[in-house]
């Protein structure tokens, strides 16, 4: 009886609903960039993300910024993300030396649409797990022209993340405002109806016993 209910519990568990959840960080904005989505400038940038920021492992499908009007500099932009050992307002001018291990294509995206009130660039899901380090965003950009200052917070982002460019004065305590797009469970209401009732009738059966 209570291996049978065991495995019920174990199908309500399976059968919870799959979400879509924004981890914001950086909020609030204290102001804005044009790199590395609104300048012509460079071609390369780097934004490390403290791993406390993150409340636990999670599967990243989109990464959302934000801005006040105006479009995406024209251009060809390919987006890595990893894990990196490198810590916030610590990366090097190195770029490779900032990369992690496990250093995967996220996307490849063309510019030039709206970028308000944001926009999402979706791309090959990446697992991340801050117990094993910092996160960090790479993008190559390519021919870009000039479009909208994104939100972001410059000289103040109280450790949540730093950058790395090519272009300008390469390292800044400033960082993009950005929205982690993931998978997440959230159980149905009648999920938690039914546990709650399997869990009742588990506890019924070993008194019996």
């Amino acid at each position: 009886m209570i291996r049978k209910l065991s495995l019920v519990l174990t199908a309500v568990i399976l059968f919870a609903l799959t979400a879509q959840a924004a981890l914001i960080i950086g909020l609030p904005e204290n102001g804005s960039n044009y790199f590395p989505f609104g300048s012509s400038n460079g071609t390369r940038y780097q934004q490390v993300y403290a791993a406390s920021e993150f409340p636990g492992p999670m599967t990243i499908t989109g990464l959302t910024f934000y801005a006040d009007s105006g479009t995406v500099a024209s251009g060809t932009y390919t987006v890595h993300l990893s894990t990196t050992a490198a810590a916030v307002d610590a990366l090097s001018s190195t770029f490779a030396l900032n990369v992690g291990a496990d250093d995967a294509l996220f996307a490849v995206f063309n510019g030039g649409g709206s970028a308000s009130p944001s926009f999402t660039i979706i791309g090959t899901p990446f697992f991340y797990d801050p117990g094993n380090g910092n996160l960090l965003m790479d993008i190559f950009v390519a021919n870009s022209g000039s479009g909208a200052p994104i939100h972001a917070r410059n000289n103040n982002a109280t450790g949540q993340f730093s950058r790395m460019h090519n272009f300008g004065s390469g390292f800044e305590h400033y960082g993009l405002v950005t929205g982690f797009e993931s998978e997440i469970i959230i159980p149905e209401p009648s999920t938690w109806a039914m546990l709650a009732g399997g869990l009742l009738a588990l506890l019924g059966a070993r008194r019996k016993r």
